[in-house]
C-alpha cells in the first residue's frame, strides 16, 4: 500500500504541477482589452466624461478630455459595449470591441431646420470711415498733463502722434493737413501752448465723429481727415458746477436752467467753463526761473440754448482762448557775437475768438433742417527785441466767416440724404517791421585833415501784407 502511494504521487506531482502552470494562461486568455475613443458626431471633438460600459461583465471607466479611454474585461459570448454622456444619445457596439471609435450625437439636435436673424442698421455707421466718440468715452479714457478730448482720438487706427502732444498726423498727413470743425464752424488751428494740447475741453464736448478718410462732401476743407466736435448744452434740471485743480491747471464750470420750470426737460439752458494754467505764476513766486521758459494759456466756453418750440432750438456759443510766453535771455557763456545777449526780450501772444448761432428745425424724425452762422478771429503778436538797434515783430491776423446750411433726410433703409450750401469768406494780414541799426569802422575819404567818427547806417523796414477772398459759394451733397 505504501508502495502504491508513492507511485500516484510520482504520477500526479506532475499533472499538478503543470496545471498550476497552465491555469493563469488560461484565465489571462479570456480576457478581453478594449482601446477607443469617443468624438462629437458634428464637430469631431473628444468627449471627455464620457462612461463606457461592458456587458454583461459590468466593467466601466470614463473618457479622458481628449475622449480616449482603455479597459479590460472578461471575454464572453453576447458581450456588447454601451457609451453614456449626458447631453448625447447612448450609443450601444456589438462588433469589433478591441478598437472603438464611437461617434455620440447630440440628443437636442434639430436637423433641417432654417435660422433667420435680421437686425436694424445702425446709421451712425454709415459711412465706414467715421468713428464715433461720446461724451462718456471721452471722459473715460482721457488722461494727459493736460485734460484733451484729442487724446482718444490719437489712439484710433490711422493716427500717429508724438509723446505728450496732442498733434495728430493722419494716414501719413501733417498735423495741420486735417479739418476741425466746433459746432460746425471751421477751426483754422485748434492747437496750443505749440500743439500740447487742443481747445477741446472733455469737459464740455458732447461727442467727436472723427473722419479718417472718404468724409462726405460738407467737409470741403480737409485734406488728411476731419474731427468734428459737437459741444453739449447746459444741465436743464438744476445749477451746478465744479472747480478742479489738476498739476497744470485751474478749471472751474457752472451750468442750468434759465427758467425755473423744473417739470421741463426742453428748458433754455446755459453753459460756461474756464481753465487758466497756474504754474506760470507760481514759478514767479516760488521759483528761480533763470533760463526757464513757461508758456501760458487759458480758454472760456460760453453756450446758450433757446428752446423756441418742439421742435425748433436756437443756440448761441463763444470760444475764447488766449496763449503767450515771455522770454528773458541771460548771457551765452559771455559771448559776444551772440544774437541775443542778456536784457534781450521776446514773447509771443496768440489770441482766438470763435462766435456761432446755430438754428435747428425737425420738421419729423426722418427731416432735420440745420442752419450755422460762424465768426473766427484770430491775432498773433511776435516780438524780438535785443536793445535800441534791433527789434523785429510780427503781427498776422485773420478773419473768417461761415454760413451752412444743410437738410438731412432719412428715406429708410439706413441711407441719409444731405444736400446743403455753404459760404466762405476769409481776410488775412501781415505786419512786418523790422529795425536794424549797425556800427562800422569804415572811414569814407576826407580831404580835412579833421577827424572823422564813425556814422551809424539804419535800416528800418516795414511792411503790411494783407489778402482778401471774397465770398465762396459751396454746394454739397
Amino acid at each position: 500500500m505504501h508502495k502504491n502511494f508513492i507511485y500516484r504521487i510520482l504520477f500526479l506531482g506532475p499533472l499538478l504541477a503543470l496545471f498550476v502552470v497552465l491555469a493563469p494562461l488560461t484565465l489571462h486568455a479570456q480576457e478581453l482589452e478594449i482601446l477607443g475613443k469617443v468624438v462629437d458626431q458634428t464637430t469631431k471633438a473628444g468627449i471627455g466624461g464620457a462612461t463606457v460600459i461592458v456587458f454583461p461583465s459590468g466593467e466601466k471607466t470614463l473618457t479622458q478630455p481628449n475622449g480616449n479611454f482603455f479597459l479590460s474585461a472578461p471575454k464572453s459570448d453576447g458581450m456588447f459595449v454601451q457609451i453614456l454622456k449626458e447631453g448625447y444619445q447612448p450609443l450601444t457596439i456589438r462588433s469589433n470591441l478591441t478598437e472603438i471609435f464611437a461617434e455620440l450625437l447630440l440628443s437636442t439636435q434639430v436637423e433641417g431646420q432654417r435660422v433667420v436673424v435680421r437686425g436694424k442698421r445702425d446709421e451712425k455707421k454709415v459711412v465706414v470711415s467715421r468713428q464715433s466718440l461720446s461724451r462718456e468715452e471721452l471722459k473715460k479714457t482721457t488722461s494727459s498733463i493736460f485734460d484733451d478730448s484729442v487724446k482718444v482720438v490719437q489712439t484710433l487706427p490711422g493716427v500717429v502722434s508724438r509723446g505728450f502732444s496732442s498733434q495728430m498726423f493722419i494716414r501719413g498727413g501733417d498735423s495741420y493737413e486735417f479739418s476741425s470743425f466746433y459746432d460746425r464752424v471751421y477751426l483754422t488751428d485748434p492747437y496750443v501752448l505749440g500743439g500740447a494740447l487742443t481747445v477741446f475741453n472733455p469737459d464740455v464736448v458732447n461727442n467727436i465723429d472723427f473722419y479718417s478718410g472718404a468724409f462726405p462732401a460738407e467737409y470741403n476743407n480737409g485734406m488728411s481727415g476731419v474731427l468734428d466736435v459737437r459741444m453739449r448744452d447746459g444741465n436743464p434740471k438744476k445749477w451746478q458746477g465744479f472747480m478742479e485743480l489738476s498739476i497744470t491747471d485751474l478749471e472751474f464750470l457752472v451750468e442750468g436752467p434759465l427758467s425755473n420750470d423744473p417739470e421741463s426737460t426742453t428748458q433754455d439752458t446755459f453753459l460756461m467753463s474756464f481753465r487758466r494754467t497756474y504754474y506760470d505764476l507760481a514759478a514767479k513766486l516760488f521759483l528761480d526761473r533763470s533760463g526757464v521758459q513757461l508758456p501760458y494759456f487759458y480758454d472760456t466756453h460760453i453756450r446758450f440754448k433757446f428752446q423756441l418750440d418742439d421742435s425748433t432750438i436756437l443756440r448761441v456759443f463763444t470760444l475764447g482762448v488766449y496763449e503767450g510766453l515771455d522770454i528773458e535771455f541771460e548771457d551765452f557763456d559771455g559771448d559776444e557775437s551772440a544774437n541775443f545777449k542778456k536784457g534781450s526780450e521776446a514773447s509771443y501772444e496768440n489770441i482766438r475768438l470763435l462766435q456761432g448761432i446755430s438754428l435747428t428745425k425737425a420738421f419729423s424724425d426722418d427731416v432735420v433742417w440745420e442752419t450755422t452762422l460762424g465768426y473766427l478771429y484770430r491775432k498773433g503778436d511776435l516780438n524780438f527785441y535785443t536793445d535800441a538797434n534791433r527789434y523785429l515783430k510780427i503781427k498776422p491776423q485773420e478773419n473768417y466767416v461761415q454760413l451752412r446750411s444743410d437738410l438731412t433726410l432719412k428715406p429708410g433703409g439706413g441711407h441719409i440724404f444731405k444736400p446743403g450750401v455753404g459760404f466762405y469768406s476769409v481776410f488775412s494780414s501781415l505786419d512786418l517791421d523790422i529795425l536794424q541799426r549797425g556800427f562800422t569802422d569804415a572811414i569814407p575819404p576826407n580831404p580835412d585833415p579833421a577827424p572823422v567818427y564813425p556814422y551809424i547806417p539804419e535800416d528800418n523796414f516795414t511792411q503790411n501784407y494783407s489778402g482778401r477772398l471774397a465770398f465762396v459759394q459751396t454746394l454739397y451733397l
